[in-house]
Order: structure tokens, then sequence, then C-alpha cells
């Protein structure tokens, strides 16, 4: 019994050692490509982030309602009349029925429109004058900011998104926006106001 056992064993053993015993070319090599990094996502190039400009101006009127002076448009039209939207905005003269103004060297005084005081145009760029109408100056700053692709303001910052100034015996406020979307319609076609007196 014994040596039939022994038989079994050294067989065994025989198998298992001829099994492991594999000739070097079975043995292969393969190169698997390494996954690829995700790139971070690509921020719009200046000059796409720019490609809008507004310059506003928020005049109080009477209690509750603004005057508005908007000029926005591609940047390479708005960036060169810039001194002509700060030389009209210091003219106007707040009053609580209608204010005075001195309109701009240069540019031509457009058909009136119901809802503007004074139109002007210089080839392609137009700049106006609105109102009164409602609406507070954190609600009106952020309408305009989305107008042109920008984030909303929240009351703590609204002070470093404007532009304080003096007209006459009143506080206004200015703001110069840039952005890369254009959600206002042709420039000058849509009021830049919260509520309409």
């Amino acid at each position: 019994m014994m040596p039939r056992i022994r038989l079994f064993i050294y067989l065994g053993f025989a198998i298992l050692v001829a099994g492991c015993g594999k000739p070097a070319d079975d043995i292969r090599a393969y190169t698997v490509p390494r996954e690829k990094e995700k790139e971070p996502a690509k921020k719009p190039a200046p000059e796409a982030q720019d490609k809008y400009r507004m310059l506003g101006a928020i005049i109080p009127a009477e209690q509750g309602y603004s005057w508005f002076v908007k000029f926005v448009g591609p940047t390479e039209v708005v960036s060169p009349l810039e001194g002509d939207f700060q030389t009209f905005v210091q003219s106007i003269r707040p009053d609580d029925k209608k204010p005075a103004w001195t309109a701009p060297p240069k540019w031509t005084e457009a058909p009136p429109r119901a809802t503007r005081l004074a139109t002007f145009k210089n080839g392609p760029a137009e700049m106006y004058l609105s109102g009164p109408f409602g609406g507070g100056l954190l609600e009106n700053v952020n309408r305009w900011r989305k107008e042109v692709g920008l984030r909303e303001v929240k009351e703590t910052e609204l002070k470093d998104a404007v532009t304080e100034i003096k007209l006459g015996d009143k506080t206004a406020y200015t703001v110069d926006l840039r952005g890369p979307t254009w959600s206002g319609g042709m420039p000058g076609m849509n009021a830049p106001f919260a509520g309409k007196r």
C-alpha cells in the first residue's frame, strides 16, 4: 500500500514541477496607454471677456426714481468715445422734473423716442439719456451687469461696482462694465431700468 501512495506522490510532484517550467517563448509584454490627465477648463480669452463694454450713469430724480445714461456696444466702438460719455454725464444738471444737459460735441441728436429724453449718435455708436424710472441702485446695476454677461453683485460689493460722482448738489453713480455677451438686444434698443413710472 505504501509504495503505491509514494508513487502517486512522486507523480503528482513531477507533474507540478513540469507545469511550472514554461518555455521563455510564452512570456509576453504589453504596452498599456496611460490614461490622459484631465485638462483644466479653459478660461475665455481676454478679448472674448471684454467683447462688449457698457458705460452707464444712474442719476437720482424724485424719491425712488432715477435718470439713466447708457452707452453700450462692442468694446472697439465704445472705448475710443469714453471721454465723450464722461463729458456728457458731467454736463447733466439733475432736477426732480427734468434734467438739463449739453449735447456731446461731434454727436448728432437722433429723433425723439418714447422713453428717452435724448439720443445721440456718432457713427455706429449710440448714447442716450432716459427716465425717470424706478428701482434701487443695486437692482439697476445688476440688471446692466447681466446684460453684458457678468455676475450679479451683493449689497456689500456695490460700492466697488460703482463710482460716485457729484452732479450739481446730487450724488450720481457711474459704471464701467466689460463682458463677453450682450443680451439686451441691439445696443440702445432696450431701456436700462427696473420699473417705469
